[in-house]
């Protein structure tokens, strides 16, 4: 989804994070050596890697849309979702969506019983 506030916006936001690596915190990065790939067994450095550069790719939510601003100090709304039971990576989330999910954890039931409130 391209940026709304301009065209160069993504692009400008893509090379600050290629140049300043290490001021960008990924939530999530303290679950690096936890995350597993789809066989089950821990990320390698080479598939964190590409996971890192779509990570800094992302420009909005995959659940909502909402574009990801810059991280601000220690703040980040982009979230690295992952399932918690299968270590798996899942979606790049803003922070409200990452929580949602986390709260019904794919629980159908939950969902259905709230959109029908």
């Amino acid at each position: 989804m391209p940026d709304k506030r301009g065209p160069r916006v993504a692009e400008i936001k893509k090379e600050w994070y290629k140049k300043n690596p290490r001021q960008v915190k990924i939530s999530g990065w303290k679950q690096k050596h936890k995350l597993c790939s789809s066989n089950g067994n821990p990320l390698t450095k080479d598939e964190w890697d590409e996971l890192y550069d779509k990570w800094v790719d992302a420009t909005s939510c995959d659940c909502c849309g909402k574009i990801f601003d810059p991280p601000r100090g220690c703040y980040n709304d982009k979230q690295l979702d992952h399932d918690h039971k299968t270590l798996q990576f899942r979606n790049f989330l803003c922070n409200k969506c990452n929580k949602i999910r986390a709260y019904v954890d794919n629980d159908y039931l939950t969902i259905m019983k709230l959109m029908a409130m």
